[in-house]
């Protein structure tokens, strides 16, 4: 990798967590290359990608387009899912950023499904109540799980990062994984960066 792209790298990945930041306190998008998948560990993206694939659409859905469907005020489906009070959600929020800051249990009412079958689904812990957000639960999947509903399967995550399975076991939470993760994704910039500064110059013609 080119020190122009090391720059790039380190420049976009700030930005698009910062960008996801601002909607959610987990952050939300799906794991498509490498920098995306650097974003998953300091956005954790898990839940958002997850509402995609159960909720596939061209145009994302807001919560004012889920309240139509519901034939409610986008009001009453804050209130009815329990997000009325989040500051940083409103009629415009997409609806799968929306869905990080239900509880368990009222995701499972979104879903039409039961709190045992998201558990299930997801593959939480026990550490995760019916009360705890979905933004908070999501770290308590284990990482190939998390990596699963990413689209990518487990070798692949190692892959990536250059571990090993003992230095990141596939039950591994994804909180605990989170900085292992970080640990590999810096060092693979500094060998690029060391890489790209032993590499001679060549002169302008």
């Amino acid at each position: 990798m080119s020190e122009k792209r090391a720059k790039k790298l380190r420049k976009e990945q700030p930005q698009e967590t910062a960008r996801a930041m601002k909607k959610s306190s987990a952050g939300f998008n799906a794991i498509l290359a490498l920098i995306i998948v650097a974003a998953l560990v300091l956005g954790g993206y898990v839940i958002y990608n997850q509402y995609k694939i159960n909720n596939p659409s061209t145009d994302p859905e807001t919560v004012s387009d889920r309240a139509e469907a519901e034939g409610i005020t986008a009001e009453e489906l804050l209130a009815k899912y329990g997000i009325d009070a989040v500051e940083d959600v409103d009629a415009d929020t997409e609806m799968a950023i929306a869905t990080g800051y239900m509880t368990v249990e009222k995701y499972a009412e979104f879903e039409g499904t039961t709190v045992d079958e998201i558990k299930t689904n997801y593959g939480f812990s026990d550490d995760v109540t019916n009360d705890m957000t979905m933004n908070d639960a999501q770290e308590y999947v284990p990482i190939s799980k998390a990596a699963e509903m990413m689209g990518i399967d487990y070798a692949s995550l190692l892959q990536m990062y250059g571990l090993t399975e003992e230095e990141l076991p596939q039950d591994m939470l994804f909180k605990d994984a989170k900085p292992i993760l970080e640990a590999a994704q810096q060092k693979m910039v500094a060998e690029s960066e060391t890489q790209a500064s032993a590499e001679p110059e060549t002169d302008a013609e």
